[in-house]
């Protein structure tokens, strides 16, 4: 058993040490660690309702609701009605955003390059795999899919 809790104890270091780095880069960057996860989100999938938004970042609507006003405010996202349905707002970057989702790409460029330096591919496929083992066991708890 204390093998299993010193995987998992691992996995949860690497995950805090992966996002604190993240924030602190990000915030060098003049990126508040609020504003990362939704530009990351629109830059994959652009024009996703507040709803889509919030749920998909785990923030309830009001924290998505401040978050995206202030983000509109300095330009990095435009929110529109939805064409079909006037009750839905759409949440798009504007280039500006974009800017920002590059700068960002590029802090993980930087991770996954120390991560190549340290792991032959091989060592990399094999951690790949063993991650989306236990993704999906750990979503199987939840009864996701």
């Amino acid at each position: 058993m204390e093998k299993e809790r010193l995987i998992l104890r691992n996995i949860s270091k690497t995950s805090k040490i992966f996002h604190e780095y993240v924030r602190g880069e990000c915030e060098k960057l003049g990126i508040p660690a609020s504003f990362h996860g939704v530009i990351m989100n629109l830059a994959r999938c652009n024009g996703q309702s507040q709803l889509e938004l919030s749920q998909k970042l785990m923030l309830s609507k009001p924290t998505i609701t401040i978050t995206l006003q202030k983000m509109e405010q300095l330009g990095y996202i435009e929110r529109l009605q939805d064409e079909q349905d006037a009750r839905i707002t759409r949440v798009y970057l504007t280039n500006s955003g974009k800017e920002l989702d590059n700068k960002i790409i590029n802090i993980f460029k930087k991770i996954e390059e120390k991560v190549s330096s340290v792991l032959s591919e091989e060592k990399q496929n094999e951690l790949f795999e063993m991650l989306n083992t236990i993704n999906n066991e750990l979503k199987s708890l939840k009864g996701e899919k």
